[in-house]
C-alpha cells in the first residue's frame, strides 16, 4: 500500500497511491501513480491518475494525467491529459487533452488530444475537433477544426481542415 492510502472494506482490492482511499468494492485497483485518488465501489475499476475518482461501476480505467473523473458505468476509459469526465454509461472513451466531457452513452469517443469537447449521449458518437458538442444521436463525427455542433440525427459529419462555426441540427447523413 502507498503511504497514507486506505482500504475500507470490499475484496481484493489494492490501494498503492499515496493518500490514495478504496471504500469497498471488488478487485479495484489504484497504482502507484495515483497519489491522492479515490475508488468508491463498483468492481474492477483502476486508477493511474492523481486527484481522481471513480464512482463505481464496472471496469472503469483512467490511465494517466491529472484530475479525471468517472462516475459510474462500465468499461469507460480516460487517458487524457487532464480534467476530463465521464458520468456513466459503456464503452465511453476520452483520449482527447483535456476538459472534454462525455456525460452518457455507449461507444461514444473524444479523441486526438483536442480540447473542450462536449458529448451528451447517444451512441458511436465521435469527436476530434476542438470545443464542439454533439448532444446526441447515433453515428456522429466532429473532425473540423473548432467551434462545431451536431444536436442529433444518425451517421452526420462535420469535417475538413479550418472548418468552424457549423451547425447541423438534426436529420441523417448531412
Amino acid at each position: 500500500a502507498g503511504n497514507y492510502a486506505s482500504i475500507v472494506g470490499g475484496y481484493e482490492n489494492c490501494a498503492d497511491g499515496n493518500c490514495s482511499f478504496i471504500g469497498g468494492g471488488n478487485n479495484n485497483s489504484l497504482s502507484n501513480y495515483s497519489s491522492n485518488s479515490v475508488i468508491v465501489g463498483g468492481f474492477d475499476n483502476s486508477v493511474s491518475s492523481c486527484y481522481s475518482f471513480i464512482g463505481g461501476g464496472n471496469g472503469n480505467t483512467l490511465s494517466s494525467g491529472y484530475r479525471q473523473v468517472i462516475v459510474g458505468g462500465c468499461f469507460n476509459t480516460i487517458s487524457g491529459n487532464s480534467d476530463n469526465f465521464i458520468g456513466g454509461g459503456n464503452s465511453n472513451t476520452i483520449s482527447g487533452y483535456y476538459n472534454n466531457v462525455i456525460v452518457g452513452g455507449y461507444n461514444n469517443t473524444i479523441s486526438d488530444y483536442r480540447r473542450g469537447g462536449f458529448i451528451g449521449a447517444g451512441s458511436s458518437n465521435t469527436i476530434s475537433s476542438q470545443y464542439s458538442v454533439i448532444v446526441g444521436g447515433q453515428n456522429n463525427s466532429l473532425s473540423a477544426y473548432y467551434n462545431n455542433a451536431i444536436v442529433a440525427g444518425n451517421s452526420n459529419t462535420i469535417s475538413g481542415n479550418y472548418k468552424n462555426h457549423s451547425f447541423i441540427g438534426a436529420g441523417c447523413k448531412n
